[in-house]
């Protein structure tokens, strides 16, 4: 870890449920950071010549397994890259309200990601939306969401690996009412992306309408696709079944996709 170099205490904040730390690094004069939250369960291992399964044991009573989010900020347009050892390690969304409550701005912030700008800008100009299609598993239902019956079948995505699938379709007649229903259907699309975050749900699709006819075709846009998002090989440290993700290779690995991306990426956040 020549190249980073940690920069001030640990600060912990409770965020969706979970204690998250985050630790500060400084490379090439810029700050990044590593978000860590501890596993609910943990992990198992299996002796190789006898096949018998374990839990694996940490190195003592103060050490915890934990699943970890690397931040890359990159110097244009507000953006960072980001990625994490699983789906369960803090999600982007996590990392803006982190940022809020450490109060390191003087503004509060949230994550969105960046989309393919040509898609998106096609979206906003249509100004409405026909069908939204959104499916997730039911534990990103917040517990004061619903209320009612509702409320205990949610609940019982936290027993298990249940889904929800919403499928919202409104009348494509250009009549006020119903424009004013596209209308609430785009703003739930906004919504998605924003308050529930792609990187939550499995499917995420909204057919556009032209409410002006200003000559826009009527297309579904798959959001979660458009999305800047690339599969890397990271780095691994340590030797045969030790090796781990450390913040430099994470880092190196997000760096590595910036390269393919940048500049989709400034065109996408308006920077040249």
């Amino acid at each position: 870890m020549s190249e980073l170099s940690k920069k001030g205490p640990r600060s912990g904040h409770d965020i969706e449920d979970s204690e998250l730390s985050g630790t500060v690094y400084t490379r090439n004069e810029i700050d990044h950071l590593v978000l860590t939250k501890d596993r609910d369960d943990l992990p198992r291992e299996q002796h190789m010549v006898t096949g018998q399964v374990a839990d694996m044991r940490t190195a003592g009573n103060e050490w915890a397994v934990i699943e970890s989010a690397f931040i890359m900020f990159l110097e244009f347009g507000n953006v960072f890259g980001y990625l994490r050892s699983a789906n369960t390690a803090p999600s982007p969304q996590a990392v803006a309200k982190w940022i809020n409550k450490t109060k390191l701005l003087s503004v509060e912030v949230r994550a969105e990601p960046v989309v393919d700008p040509e898609r998106w800008t096609r979206l906003k100009r249509a100004g409405g939306v026909t069908c939204l299609e959104v499916a997730a598993s039911t534990n990103i239902l917040g517990r004061d969401i619903i209320e009612g019956p509702l409320k205990e079948l949610f609940s019982l995505g936290r027993m298990g690996n249940f889904k929800v699938q919403v499928k919202l379709i409104a009348s494509r007649a250009r009549k006020p009412g119903y424009r004013k229903e596209r209308r609430r259907l785009y703003d739930m699309t906004e919504a998605v992306i924003t308050d529930i975050g792609l990187d939550n749900v499995h499917t995420a699709k909204a057919r556009i309408f032209d409410e002006d006819n200003a000559g826009i075709p009527a297309e579904t846009i798959n959001l979660i696709k458009q999305r800047f998002a690339i599969r890397r090989d990271v780095a691994m440290i340590g030797a045969g079944r030790a090796r781990s993700v450390s913040e430099l290779s994470a880092l190196d690995a997000i760096l590595s996709a910036l390269d393919e991306f940048e500049g989709d990426l400034r065109k996408a956040v308006g920077v040249r």
